[in-house]
């Protein structure tokens, strides 16, 4: 991953939670 990714992510935990969830 990117770095820029990295901080998008930090500022979606909500939408990284459900990724994680839905793997």
């Amino acid at each position: 991953m990117s770095k820029d990714k990295s901080v998008n992510f930090r500022c979606e935990e909500d939408e990284w939670e459900a990724f994680k969830a839905s793997l």
